[in-house]
């Protein structure tokens, strides 16, 4: 976990070109390079909104479990406008293209969790790591 938290900067940066390619296949309006800049402008955005919320949440001595959900949706929702307003959606296919690029970047993740595990067991397996 602390290797996590301390390159956490690096891992949020290479994640952009992973959404961006996503996107590339929801949104089939834009080139590759449009959508990493969108990207990076929605999440710099967005990481500013939740500096602020950080700010207020450390205020008013409110828990990061209280205040981690409520940032999620936050991002959900951002991101839905964000799409309405770049791609002129209507609500409807703002509300499912979302769902749709939030479902992908999930099966993305499981995936990557997935092939982690496995690689796991095969050193474990091996004797490479031991207890």
């Amino acid at each position: 976990m602390y290797f996590m938290t301390k390159y956490f900067n690096i891992f949020t940066f290479l994640t952009i070109p992973i959404f961006a390619l996503i996107n590339k296949i929801i949104f089939k309006k834009r080139n590759f390079i449009e959508h990493n800049v969108c990207l990076f402008y929605a999440y710099a955005t967005f990481l500013f909104l939740s500096i602020i919320f950080g700010v207020f949440a450390l205020i008013f001595n409110i828990s990061y479990s209280i205040m981690y959900p409520i940032t999620m949706i936050l991002m959900v929702v951002y991101h839905m406008y964000f799409y309405k307003k770049m791609f002129a959606l209507d609500f409807g296919e703002t509300i499912l293209k979302t769902l749709f690029f939030w479902l992908i970047m999930g099966a993305f993740y499981l995936g990557i969790i997935v092939i982690g595990v496995i690689i796991f067991i095969i050193l474990a397996k091996t004797g490479i790591i031991t207890k």
